[in-house]
């Protein structure tokens, strides 16, 4: 695995984006059935490659060396022996990544990846595996990499990638400054919240945090019982209020930048 991309060791080619590259030959093996841009041919450029982050279409030649550096801080040796922190969603990440180094030309907003092995506490009382914040426009995302640590306390199973994919979400939506519709300052980060939790699959019956509900269940409790002691107007906040809230939230619609599946709640 390279920073998220399959490599065949047997045939020396690398699987990025649902088909196969040749880095000896520098060139794809297939057409894009993705389609990555309209109008944009990724097939004949000179240095078109997986391996470009700034600009796979091969107009940059940069690598993205500096990008794997700052993710594989997250995925030291002796954390991978679970198994899943370079599995799961972690390609997902790689192409979120991708996503975002797309729109920020055009919204100036941009994102680095930091690594912190003390994992600070949060307010919450909860050890985050990633965070972030900065200034608008500009935001860091900073990761935890003790995993002794942050493995007491949750399921490590596709959870340190999806938290990383928590946090993408969080600088996706500022980038593209996604609405929520709710008029109330707590409701609306707890929003963020929502779709973040949804789009980084974290409470899906696999992910980290869900211990054993639906989605939306789990979608609910976290956002009710976790997320409010970090936004100081959410005191007095009723469960019912934050509740009825995700339900709006999710019937709007989130438009996930990675995967778009709508969330059906269960009737009865």
């Amino acid at each position: 695995v390279n920073c998220g991309a399959e490599y065949s060791l047997n045939r020396q080619i690398q699987y990025s984006r649902a088909r196969w590259y040749n880095p000896d030959l520098g060139r794809w093996m297939q057409r894009d059935p993705l389609e990555f841009i309209d109008a944009l041919d990724l097939y004949l450029a000179l240095h078109a490659s997986p391996l470009v982050i700034l600009d796979p279409s091969g107009g940059q030649t940069l690598t993205k060396s500096e990008v794997c550096e700052k993710i594989q801080c997250a995925a030291r040796p002796k954390c991978r022996g679970n198994g899943t922190i370079m599995g799961g969603v972690w390609n997902e990440v790689i192409q979120l990544i991708r996503d975002l180094q797309s729109i920020q030309n055009r919204n100036k907003c941009m994102f680095t990846v930091e690594c912190d092995n003390t994992c600070r506490i949060d307010p919450s009382g909860s050890v985050p595996a990633a965070k972030w914040g900065g200034s608008p426009g500009k935001y860091t995302i900073t990761l935890c990499t003790n995993c002794e640590m942050f493995n007491r306390r949750v399921n490590f199973e596709n959870t340190m990638n999806a938290a990383f994919l928590h946090e993408l979400i969080h600088v996706d939506s500022k980038c593209r400054d996604w609405r929520s519709g709710e008029e109330d300052p707590c409701l609306d980060f707890l929003a963020h919240e929502v779709r973040s939790l949804y789009c980084s699959r974290q409470c899906s019956p696999r992910g980290g945090w869900n211990k054993g509900e639906t989605e939306v269940e789990c979608i609910r409790r976290l956002v009710r019982d976790v997320y409010p002691a970090l936004h100081k107007g959410c005191t007095g906040m009723s469960g019912t209020e934050i509740d009825n809230m995700v339900t709006r939230v999710l019937r709007r619609g989130l438009a996930c930048p990675v995967h778009g599946r709508p969330v059906q709640e269960r009737r009865g």
